[in-house]
């Protein structure tokens, strides 16, 4: 259980990277380009909760053995939406923190896809 909590914590920290980095040295970027890419820093936060959510709510959850998992694919399916948000809102940053930021949901989308498939929602 550990070492899934552990792989699933990746977009986490990518995007706790990217804010940190932001705010350490922030760019000049305009107020339209900030509010995207916020937004996008947002988005890909929400959706790595969701992530690990979805994890603990798929192997806590007993009564989904043998049955459709419905909490847990509503759960997937809001962070399916989010890292597809969030993507395109964080290229409106720059330098390390627009890459930070996009294989951050890059690799959120990933995993929620890979834990999708292994808890057959």
């Amino acid at each position: 259980m550990l070492y899934l909590l552990t792989i699933n914590l990746i977009p986490s920290a990518l995007v706790g990277l990217a804010w940190f980095c932001h705010h350490r040295r922030p760019g000049a970027l305009s107020k339209g380009r900030q509010v995207l890419f916020y937004s996008g820093l947002v988005g890909g936060t929400c959706g790595a909760i969701l992530l690990v959510i979805f994890v603990i709510v798929s192997v806590m959850d007993p009564s989904s053995v043998g049955h459709v998992n419905v909490s847990g694919g509503k759960v997937l399916i809001l962070g399916f939406l989010m890292a597809l948000v969030s993507f395109p809102l964080t290229l409106a940053g720059q330098k390390v923190q627009r890459l930070l930021a996009a294989a951050s949901s890059l690799s959120l989308f990933i995993l929620l896809y890979m834990a999708g498939l292994a808890s057959s929602i």
